[in-house]
């Protein structure tokens, strides 16, 4: 796991204070800052990130699945404190899969259509 703060700082299996103290910093800063926490085990990297808002309405928080390659967005501006649970969320291992209805689904957004990785069956 990486932390990354604004594209200019790294933080290395970073410590849940680590990751609060980067939320807060980017909540407070309501400029457009964000913070990014990687896996980046795999070729194509899950994370987990939230951008602060410069009208200051919160965090909008975003997490992408490694495989198949999805991406999420949150529905609504979150709080800092519930920045920190998706964050502890995803660290954990248990923001991946299906996601709930409070998140809707960017993939086709981002990567365009017809991106999206897709099993292709054995034929015998």
């Amino acid at each position: 796991m990486a932390l990354i703060i604004n594209n200019s700082e790294r933080n290395i299996h970073p410590s849940i204070g680590n990751i609060l103290s980067a939320i807060m910093r980017i909540a407070a800063a309501c400029d457009g800052s964000f913070v990014i926490l990687e896996d980046d085990s795999d070729r194509n990297p899950a994370f987990v990130q939230a951008r602060s808002q410069e009208n200051g309405e919160g965090l909008l928080v975003e997490y992408q699945l490694s495989s198949p390659r999805r991406q999420f967005r949150l529905r609504h501006y979150a709080t800092a404190a519930e920045t920190l649970q998706h964050f502890i969320a995803f660290r954990n291992g248990r923001l991946s899969g299906q996601p709930s209805a409070d998140w809707r689904d960017i993939t086709d957004d981002i990567f365009g259509p017809n991106t999206r990785e897709i099993d292709v069956p054995t034929v015998l």
